[in-house]
């Protein structure tokens, strides 16, 4: 017997791919290739997202310590004071304290304030500082915020003068390619002198 074949029976090791073979790996790949770019696309979404989130929330969270901390120094809310020419009048948007001044080594000087007034122009919130001349406290003017969308001050007492403690109510936004973020925050404080 003899143990023939003919050259139909044999497998060519040098045969290349089929049309179909090379069309089904390049489909498969370009799928591939099309959900990691759909992978890519999202993760970038998520982390900008997050990152608008979180330089919102450490904003607002300053400017609500910067108004705490002024808060709890005050000797009184006054309803109104002027600074270089401009009058800042306590209300929904504006407060104007009135601190005990201090000396370098934080002392308290008898019988002379400084004033920290917090306001809101545009989208911006802003803390001026006037202290007294012999004060070691520091003048000018703070920006906050410059993404403020809403900014509520409440107090409890109908007279603010009268008043031992401020809420503060604020929302912060921005805009990405991505959307829209926001970002609230509400503190009660109670001013430590009253």
């Amino acid at each position: 017997m003899s143990t023939h074949s003919s050259d139909t029976d044999k497998v060519n090791p040098l045969r290349g791919f089929t049309l179909m073979e090379t069309l089904l790996v390049i489909g498969l790949f370009v799928l591939l290739l099309a959900a990691l770019i759909g992978l890519y696309q999202a993760y970038g979404t998520l982390f900008t997202a997050e990152q608008g989130r979180f330089v919102l929330g450490n904003t607002a969270n300053t400017a609500v310590t910067e108004i705490e901390q002024a808060v709890l120094q005050a000797n009184r809310i006054l309803a109104s004071r002027t600074i270089s020419g401009t009058t800042y009048t306590t209300g929904s948007n504006t407060l104007v304290l009135e601190l005990s001044s201090v000396d370098a080594g934080g002392a308290v000087i008898s019988g002379t304030f400084d004033h920290v007034v917090f306001y809101v122009s545009g989208t911006s919130l802003y803390r001026l500082s006037e202290p007294d001349p012999a004060s070691s406290r520091q003048s000018g003017v703070k920006q906050l915020s410059d993404t403020l969308s809403a900014l509520t001050l409440s107090y409890n007492a109908v007279d603010v003068t009268m008043a031992s403690s401020v809420t503060v109510d604020i929302t912060l936004q921005t805009l990405s390619g991505h959307g829209t973020f926001q970002f609230h925050l509400q503190q009660q404080t109670y001013l430590r002198n009253k």
